[in-house]
């Protein structure tokens, strides 16, 4: 069942979809809420699109679990995944290294911020004393 208002928005129950930007512009307030009131609350689940990203991924997988069941996957050897797994290692080292010379770096940073604040603290703490000072004077 089609249910059609005059500005050319169309419901369609069996695919129920909002009107486009244009047709909601040239609505009515009345019309507008007509709508809104037609559209389902909630779509039923075999109506949700699965979208491009969620497809692309079972295809994949499905893909990969006919090739393991059918024979046409091929079977990686021990040699190969143990030199897989060390390159791996490798390159969890270089980052854990990088990431250690990084916080040397921050902690010499955080340093030197540190001794500038407490030098500015105790001039700050002169000045102010000396304040006080003229201020008795």
């Amino acid at each position: 069942m089609v249910q059609r208002l005059p500005t050319g928005y169309a419901l369609d129950l069996a695919d129920p979809r909002a009107p486009t930007h244009d047709q909601w512009l040239l609505m009515s307030p009345a019309e507008r809420e007509r709508v809104v009131a037609m559209l389902p609350a909630r779509l039923p689940f075999s109506l949700v699109p699965e979208g491009d990203p969620h497809r692309k991924a079972k295809m994949s997988a499905l893909e990969a679990l006919d090739g393991f069941f059918h024979g046409t996957a091929p079977i990686e050897d021990a040699d190969e995944r143990i030199t897989r797994l060390g390159s791996m290692v490798n390159e969890v080292l270089a980052h854990k290294e990088e990431a250690l010379r990084h916080a040397e770096e921050l902690e010499g940073k955080l340093a030197l911020e540190q001794g500038l604040r407490e030098e500015a603290e105790r001039r700050l703490a002169e000045a102010l004393a000396e304040i006080e000072r003229l201020k008795r004077s």
